[in-house]
């Protein structure tokens, strides 16, 4: 029988823009599957891969799934004007085949596994304020370059430093001085069993204010590599002008913060 599973997920970036992902499961014969992936943005790789680990698992049930060749394209027209649609379009297919023996199986290929921190979690907390720090106010409002060196592959939606700043230059623009920098919160997680490269990761949320937007919340995934460097491997952010926050209730913007992610003020 013909299976297909779709599933769309929907992720904020920032107030004005969000990433729709469309994953779609399509039966070539018995036992082999290909898996796609439509995006708005432009995924790494090894994060498009990694995202169908799942609908393999779910396809391949109760077999066990082999990661086999996989294809992508994609075509991307920047666009500084938020009030136009998205018109980026990625496309990655991943073939998969079901097997009896788990041995023949294998998941999506990742880095060699990194040790646990040696740090100590105060040390960890230490470094991620400063490294968060560091990044958002070369990225909004000094050196560019030095912040776009500090993401990891995971965290990068243009390949290249050009398309990057361009990218961010529109918010760099408009968002005024800056008035206060606040880490709210420091997560961290050693060798989670669902994280995508075993290891140290370590959140910050953050929630800032400058003289033109009130209100810049988020947070930063920090993973320390195996030279012992951080890099950033996720990043989720949000900005909400003045006049937005004039026009809604207290209630209205806790549940926008919500949605961005955002931990109490």
């Amino acid at each position: 029988m013909f299976k297909r599973f779709t599933s769309i997920v929907l992720l904020s970036s920032f107030a004005s823009t969000g990433t729709a992902i469309d994953i779609t499961t399509n039966e070539i014969d018995r036992r082999r599957f290909e898996i796609t992936i439509r995006s708005s943005k432009v995924l790494d790789e090894r994060v498009a891969q990694s995202k169908t680990l799942l609908p393999a698992l779910d396809a391949c049930e109760p077999l066990y799934p082999k990661f086999e060749s996989y294809t992508f394209d994609s075509s991307q027209k920047l666009n500084l004007d938020s009030s136009e649609e998205n018109n980026t379009t990625f496309v990655f297919t991943q073939t998969v085949s079901c097997h009896d023996d788990p041995a023949s199986s294998r998941e999506p290929t990742h880095e060699p596994i990194v040790q646990e921190s040696k740090l100590s979690d105060e040390e960890l907390e230490s470094i991620t304020r400063a490294n968060t720090i560091s990044y958002i106010t070369n990225k909004l409002a000094g050196n560019p370059k030095l912040a776009y060196e500090q993401l990891g592959e995971e965290a990068l939606i243009h390949k290249n430093y050009a398309d990057w700043l361009q990218s961010i230059t529109p918010l760099r623009d408009s968002i005024g001085d800056i008035v206060a920098l606040d880490i709210n919160k420091i997560t961290i997680y050693r060798n989670r069993g669902d994280a995508p490269r075993q290891g140290t990761y370590v959140a910050a949320d953050f929630f800032n204010r400058y003289s033109k937007i009130p209100i810049h919340c988020g947070y930063l995934v920090w993973f320390q590599n195996a030279s012992g460097a951080f890099e950033i491997t996720r990043e989720d952010s949000g900005t909400i002008p003045q006049e937005v926050v004039d026009q809604i209730s207290p209630d209205q913007l806790d549940e926008i913060l919500g949605q961005f992610g955002c931990v109490s003020r």
